[in-house]
């Protein structure tokens, strides 16, 4: 980690162009990913480790480009104020999804929410000097900020993508803005904010920018999340959306097994989770936990889930997101199925350590794997959610 950081100082204090600093972490990250990949691949760290290394180095890069992005805003249009205080603006970089829970895998995008602390304009100077362009409103400051920062990020006709991001879960979702101060935030938790972004929520947490309000706006979320009464209806709903999401998205038949989307699949094991920290988050705030692995480690000592439960959810998570890791290992995509034939599955059963032998195909073990572990996630899946009507 200590590297790590100072290859960033290194490239975020360098004299060149903010491109040129953005494709300089673009290399970095490909020459970490590698690293981690090879200690994988070599038992050297089990994959909980793994999705850790992942979600730290993208914190890592996105914390970089923020700051990469942040200068260069200024030097152009000065420092953003507040109308009200007349202090400077703060902003905050909220991370979700994978990201949020401290889970990314390769090939994972960046859910993210941009949010700001109140309107005003720019000062139209840096350091006593006038910046190179006028003074804008503190709001298209911060969309200017999303903007190249998502841009810079992404793909390039120089280089592949560093991160895909992905900024729906932001209130009004595509049709509002990709920054938003913060009363806008707390009106659309107020009065038209669902439940699904509840859960959604559940895995968030500050990964860039000024950390004090980061700290303030999960306070906000926590009041949403958790402080405030669960719908009588919780369940219903969580099924509601679970079974739309298996039967319009999820890929699965008989031929293709669907690891995250389909039944038993890794939502299976996040919507329950997330189903269980909202019914009872707001009571025992210990549990208000975003990594999923470790919330449901919490939810069994806490005691909402029995032990051989959070066993078969466990283990379910690990094999899972296992082989999520060793499909995507390759070409860092976002591939989530495998096709159920022998060539399809013989390289996926390799990585996955299983073999050919008097026991059985490497396949045949991998599949029989499979389904006993998503048999099983389902099982516990209907137990909690679907039979609690």
């Amino acid at each position: 980690e200590a590297l790590l950081a100072e290859e960033l100082d290194k490239i975020t204090g360098a004299q060149i162009s903010p491109e040129e600093k953005f494709n300089r972490l673009h290399l970095l990250k490909k020459s970490e990913e590698l690293a981690i990949g090879i200690r994988s691949i070599l038992g050297a760290a089990d994959i909980l480790e793994t999705l850790s290394a992942l979600s730290h180095l993208a914190e890592a890069i996105l914390k970089s480009g923020y700051d990469i992005t942040h200068e260069r805003m200024l030097k152009l249009y000065g420092v953003p104020m507040e109308a009200e205080t007349g202090a400077e603006a703060r902003f905050a970089i909220i991370g979700l999804g994978k990201l949020g829970s401290g889970e990314m895998n390769y090939g994972s995008d960046l859910d993210l929410i941009f949010v700001y602390s109140a309107a005003g304009t720019t000062s139209g100077q840096i350091d006593g000097k006038p910046a190179e362009y006028r003074a804008i409103s503190n709001h298209e400051f911060y969309i200017k900020v999303a903007t190249f920062l998502r841009d810079s990020l992404a793909a390039s006709a120089s280089r592949d993508r560093t991160y895909e991001m992905d900024l729906r879960l932001r209130p009004e979702g595509a049709k509002g803005a990709l920054a938003a101060p913060v009363d806008v935030f707390r009106e659309y938790f107020n009065d038209r904010a669902e439940t699904w972004e509840r859960q959604a929520l559940t895995r968030s947490r500050h990964v860039a920018g000024c950390e004090g309000f980061g700290a303030q706006f999960m306070e906000l979320v926590n009041e949403f999340v958790y402080e405030r009464e669960a719908p009588a209806d919780l369940a219903e709903q969580v099924r509601h959306m679970r079974g739309r999401i298996e039967k319009e998205l999820s890929a699965e038949d008989e031929g293709i097994a669907d690891i995250k989307l389909g039944r038993g699949g890794i939502i299976d094991i996040e919507f329950l989770t997330q189903y269980l920290l909202i019914g009872n988050g707001g009571a025992h705030p210990e549990l208000r936990v975003p990594n999923t692995y470790l919330a449901l480690q919490t939810l069994s000592e806490a005691g909402f889930l029995s032990e051989e439960d959070a066993e078969a959810l466990l283990d379910g998570y690990r094999f899972l997101r296992l082989v999520e890791n060793r499909l995507r290992i390759g070409n860092a995509q976002s591939i989530n199925i495998f096709l159920k034939t022998r060539h399809a599955m013989n390289m996926l059963a390799r990585r996955l350590n299983f073999v050919d032998d008097m026991d059985g195909s490497a396949n045949a073990k991998l599949l029989a794997r499979f389904e006993k572990c998503t048999d099983r996630v389902r099982r516990v899946y209907e137990k909690i959610v679907v039979a609690n009507k």
